[in-house]
């Protein structure tokens, strides 16, 4: 589902410039890789978002459940 797909990318491209922005003054190699995943990971957000429609109420109510349950994935994943 699009609406799924929007909330998970937005999650993870936040995260992804986050680590971008820690690690720009520490390793170069590191960001070009983690820019290139950035290109990668917006196509996938802006593909989906084309599909959602304007004025779904799904989308209202999937879109906070799955950006919440996103972030607690990647910060257990951070720290575990």
């Amino acid at each position: 589902m699009a609406a799924t797909t929007v909330a998970v990318e937005r999650m993870v491209l936040r995260h992804l410039h986050e680590q971008v922005a820690t690690l720009e003054v520490r390793d170069a190699r590191a960001v070009h890789a983690l820019q290139q995943i950035i290109e990668e990971e917006q196509e996938h957000h802006e593909r989906s978002a084309a599909h959602l429609p304007t004025s779904s109420w799904w989308t209202k109510v999937i879109d906070p459940v799955v950006a919440s349950s996103t972030e607690a994935v990647i910060w257990l994943g951070m720290r575990l």
